[in-house]
């Protein structure tokens, strides 16, 4: 499920209007608690609605349900709808024990590396569960962001292209290596017979 998708289904579940900005920053209270509790992560960058919006949220399906529940739960309780407040955290909190456990029986609690930096990090889709594991990662351009790059993704982009080699500076055809190697030989030749010239002289 994206972020988008769960503020759409908040909205027409709850029938309240309410402001995505606040909506993306409890989903991502949300996902850093599960990130560094659940997955063990270093950390947790929030999510930025204009940037991340299209992003699959942490956890997949089927159990991406709890999403909905929790941003329910918290439009209700800022509503003082009490009641509503306490059936939707019930769903939540039964949704995300059971999504717990299966990864509990299963091994794969832990396996999340790392948070999201830069808003460029993913998750691998749900089908990743058939084939032994869910992961997050991030892009090489957020770890490049971890390490102190601070442009944007085009100038780190454009930073990896270097510039065009340059003939005769930094490669030389095979001929002009052979050409090259001949006159190192010669001079060195030259050299040589000067040094012995030199000497015999003096010997003389």
């Amino acid at each position: 499920m994206t972020i988008n998708q769960a503020i759409g289904q908040t909205r027409a579940l709850t029938g309240c209007d309410a402001d995505g900005g606040s909506l993306c920053r409890w989903l991502s209270q949300l996902d850093g608690q599960l990130a560094m509790e659940f997955f063990r992560t270093e950390g947790f960058c929030p999510y930025v609605l204009e940037e991340d919006g299209e992003g699959e949220l942490l956890l997949p399906f089927p159990w991406d349900g709890v999403y909905v529940h929790y941003l329910e739960s918290m439009v209700y309780y800022a509503n003082g709808e009490y009641q509503r407040y306490q059936n939707a955290q019930a769903l939540f909190n039964q949704g995300l024990g059971e999504c717990r456990r299966w990864y509990q029986r299963h091994g794969l609690q832990g396996q999340v590396v790392t948070g999201r930096a830069g808003g460029r990090a993913v998750t691998v889709p749900g089908r990743a569960l058939e084939e032994g594991g869910v992961y997050h990662y991030l892009s090489a351009y957020a770890i490049a962001l971890r390490h102190g790059f601070s442009g944007s993704e085009e100038a780190w982009l454009e930073s990896l292209r270097g510039r065009t080699p340059q003939r005769g500076v930094d490669y030389l055809t095979p001929q002009e290596e052979q050409d090259w190697m001949a006159q190192l030989k010669a001079y060195v030749d030259a050299q040589l017979k000067l040094r012995l010239g030199e000497k015999g002289g003096e010997d003389g």
